[in-house]
């Protein structure tokens, strides 16, 4: 599972492969890489959320996945999914607040 989300981590893209002309002004370069930086923490704070969480929120969120299907992939039932998913979420707010406010 962690090395699913390395895979897709944000921040590997390559200078190179962006279109220049996107950062023309400063004030965009400022912007994507504050998004870069949002993006690195919220991938941080998914690697430590409990693995039941991290599963629930890929199969549903990032894959958009149906409840029923992220039920049966998991041999739970629907209302499971959704209890672990409104726990994963509500934990995962509070890893991003503890997160900024160590980043202040």
């Amino acid at each position: 599972m962690i090395d699913k989300y390395r895979e897709k981590k944000i921040s590997d893209i390559h200078f190179n492969e962006m279109n220049v002309e996107m950062f023309s002004d400063n004030v965009m370069l400022e912007e994507y890489v504050v998004n870069l930086e949002e993006k690195d923490r919220l991938y941080s704070c998914l690697l430590s959320l409990p693995e039941k969480y991290r599963i629930v929120i890929e199969l549903r969120i990032i894959e958009g996945l149906s409840l029923k299907d992220c039920a049966k992939i998991l041999g739970k039932s629907t209302s499971s999914i959704k209890n672990i998913q409104y726990r994963a979420i509500i934990k995962l707010r509070e890893l991003m607040k503890k997160e900024a406010l160590r980043n202040e």
